[in-house]
């Protein structure tokens, strides 16, 4: 496939409402978007947004990686698989790329199944598998979480997430209690601590919450390596979010270095092993390697599930993010790209439609493809 022409843009979106962060609320998404087209007319767009205090690339490296990735593109003739990407240099030196990857790898495989008349990202899904199912998020004060709560149980939600580790102990259990009762016994409960506790307290909390029947915890732990101890002591399930940085980075270091052994043996195989759930987000997370890496050589044939996650991206991302969970994830898992709902306006023409407990793939791929240009600042090429 060869790309005729790239452009790259940029945009600034005020939020629904502040994403809180350790140094301080977010109040805008700031993200670029990649635009490819071939010599027939043919385009596709990728997003990359660095997320501040989760991503290890700022905005400005992003847009540098981007603009070198685009360049290495422009008209060469290359097969229409991901090796001509995973060739690129601008991937393959050091340093921090994954929002920049992501933004190449979706936009090119979206080019692909349109110069091919297919639907994107269809590997590991069935014809006339197209539904996707969804967790819900709930977040903000003890009402609000309350009434998304209700509002996940009637819609249909199969699952859904709630932080822990923020406020006391005592009161995580009261809201993780309340919320059980809310959506019933068929609704998973998902919890996501952050890194939050120490072993210790993993495990107080870890053995006083299991009576609410816990899907998993995700990274109840501060030291990764102290999950399976954690585990085992308590029978609570967890899953690994911020440790999968740890293995991203080990990642990058045998692509470097090749002649290491395989990725078996990397140390926090056994962490990641030994989770009920693998939560990606490839905005924060990504390499040439690791979507097939988490699938094929940890996620296979085990019981876990890889879960597919979203960090606040516009409909652009969350599209491609419903792509990659149609490839890599877990069948009928369902997936957390209910961030979306922070993303008040978006950079499409018309928002994904997304009501409800479940999307269907081919009206999603095709309105996160319908961009608004007028909404966007073009900083490539001036």
């Amino acid at each position: 496939m060869k790309i005729h022409t790239a452009a790259i843009y940029q945009y600034t979106l005020p939020l629904e409402c502040p994403i809180p962060l350790r140094q301080g609320p977010l109040t805008t998404r700031d993200g670029l978007l990649l635009r490819l087209e071939d010599p027939s007319g043919h385009f596709a767009w990728g997003e990359a947004a660095p997320l501040p205090g989760f991503s290890r690339e700022d905005l400005a490296q992003c847009r540098r990686t981007l603009i070198d990735a685009a360049t290495a593109l422009v008209d060469r003739d290359d097969s229409p698989d991901d090796g001509a990407l995973a060739e690129l240099s601008a991937f393959r030196s050091n340093g921090a790329h994954s929002a920049a990857y992501f933004a190449v790898e979706s936009a090119w495989r979206n080019l692909v199944a349109l110069t091919q008349d297919a639907m994107p990202w269809s590997r590991h899904r069935s014809p006339g598998q197209d539904t996707l199912h969804l967790n819900a998020l709930l977040a903000g004060e003890v009402d609000d979480i309350a009434s998304q709560a209700q509002r996940a149980k009637a819609e249909g939600f199969r699952a859904v997430k709630l932080k822990v580790g923020r406020e006391r102990m005592a009161d995580d259990l009261r809201l993780v209690e309340m919320v059980r009762d809310l959506i019933g016994p068929d609704t998973a409960l998902r919890l996501d601590a952050n890194q939050a506790w120490s072993l210790e307290d993993a495990v107080l909390f870890g053995k006083a919450a299991r009576k609410f029947n816990i899907a998993y915890i995700e990274e109840p732990c501060q030291a990764p390596f102290d999950l399976p101890s954690f585990h085992a002591t308590t029978g609570v399930d967890y899953a690994v979010d911020e440790s999968i940085q740890s293995l991203h980075d080990l990642v990058q270091r045998k692509a470097a270095r090749p002649g290491e052994g395989v990725f078996r043996d990397l140390p926090v195989v056994p962490v990641v092993q030994g989770a009920k759930a693998i939560i990606w987000k490839p905005t924060l997370v990504h390499t040439p390697d690791l979507g097939q890496l988490l699938f094929e050589e940890i996620d296979a044939g085990q019981a876990r599930s890889l879960v597919l996650s979203a960090s606040f991206e516009t409909g652009v991302g969350i599209a491609a993010l419903a792509g990659y969970a149609a490839r890599f994830a877990t069948p009928d898992t369902p997936v957390g790209l209910d961030t979306y709902r922070w993303i008040t306006p978006d950079v499409l023409k018309e928002r994904l439609p997304m009501a409800g407990g479940s999307i269907h793939l081919p009206a999603i791929f095709a309105a996160g493809q319908q961009v608004d240009t007028d909404r966007l600042t073009k900083v490539w090429p001036l």
